[in-house]
């Protein structure tokens, strides 16, 4: 899989040295087709999900999906000209954010573009996966002001309890707040 990332890496040449921090791990997605060892059931899928680290060329993860008879975690197989396809949108989206043109799909669907209860990526149903999480790079205070500007209580102390509303504004907040203890650690860990 290296090799492949390697590839589309120099056919659009963009040098790994060159690959900011910020940008350097992209989730993109793909066709797969899945076996389920347990129940001999196939599926296939035009949603799955492949977390890659431009900077060292490796995928770092692949997610699973769970099979409808039996409930079993299954990685889906992706072929290397589908995994070649969408090595190229992650080094095509990291150019852009580079360069500042990148512009983020539409996300306004209604209606699920797959089950989310049989993706690992939608946290078996608890979020959808084809909803973007781009952002800008902000500062620490600018996320510990996100995070405090968003603080809504949660009904019951369970999300599955609140408005939806309130289920993604727990969801963003939870989201900055682990992003503002990663910058957090980074500064912390840096000589002075």
């Amino acid at each position: 899989m290296t090799d492949v990332i390697r590839s589309a890496m120099i056919e659009l040449c963009l040098d790994s040295e060159e690959v900011p921090i910020e940008y350097r791990i992209q989730d993109v997605f793909g066709s797969s087709r899945s076996y389920c060892s347990h129940c001999h059931r196939t599926w296939s899928s035009h949603i799955s999900w492949v977390k890659m680290d431009l900077k060292t060329q490796r995928v770092l993860k692949n997610w699973k999906q769970r099979c409808l008879n039996c409930s079993q975690e299954v990685n889906p197989y992706i072929t290397p000209e589908e995994l070649k396809r969408i090595a190229t949108l992650a080094v095509k989206r990291a150019q852009s954010l580079m360069n500042g043109t990148f512009r983020p799909m539409s996300h306004a669907r209604r209606t699920s573009p797959h089950n989310t209860t049989t993706c690992e990526k939608c946290k078996y149903g608890r979020r959808p996966c084809w909803i973007a999480k781009t952002r800008p790079s902000l500062s620490l205070e600018q996320l510990q002001n996100s995070v405090d500007g968003l603080a809504t209580p949660v009904v019951n102390n369970t999300r599955s309890n609140s408005p939806p509303n309130t289920m993604i504004k727990q969801y963003l907040m939870d989201d900055l707040t682990s992003s503002l203890a990663q910058m957090t650690m980074q500064q912390q860990q840096q000589p002075q």
